[in-house]
């Protein structure tokens, strides 16, 4: 926590900031993370990513790749979101196991070109993703 006190003048600003450790190490990590949320809601959002966790069992990651021609394609992996330690950095992180190893899964990702964020969804849908690019006419990418 800071404490903050601040002087507008016609031509500056003064802020005096007062750090306080001995409240903050009282918060718990979910605290912190909700904090973190309301000052900082760009990347996290609107502090959602940080009260849910995907639902353990199949699971669907999807993207929405753009080609440098404009063009886009949906990319897909079906695979499972399964228990275990994750990361604690404030945004939606969940273990995932897929039929490739990780390092094949990454590279095979990875060549499609897609951008850092992908959809999950709970159950195996692939085949629903396809029969949707058929129908809209835009190409479906199944990495595993």
């Amino acid at each position: 926590m800071i404490d903050t006190a601040k002087t507008v003048m016609s031509n500056h600003l003064h802020l005096v900031l007062r750090n306080r450790p001995d409240r903050v190490s009282q918060w718990s990590d979910r605290e912190v993370a909700e904090r973190w949320c309301r000052v900082c809601r760009g990347k996290p959002g609107e502090g959602l990513s940080i009260q849910m966790t995907v639902q353990h069992g199949p699971v669907t990651l999807l993207s929405v790749v753009q080609r440098g021609d404009g063009s886009v394609l949906l990319q897909v992996a079906e695979g499972e979101s399964v228990d275990g330690p994750i990361l604690q950095i404030g945004n939606t992180n969940s273990r995932y196991k897929f039929s490739l190893s990780a390092k094949q899964f990454m590279n095979d990702w990875s060549k499609g070109g897609p951008a850092h964020h992908c959809a999950i969804g709970v159950g195996h849908i692939g085949d629903k993703i396809e029969k949707l690019g058929a129908l809209l006419g835009v190409e479906v990418t199944k990495v595993c």
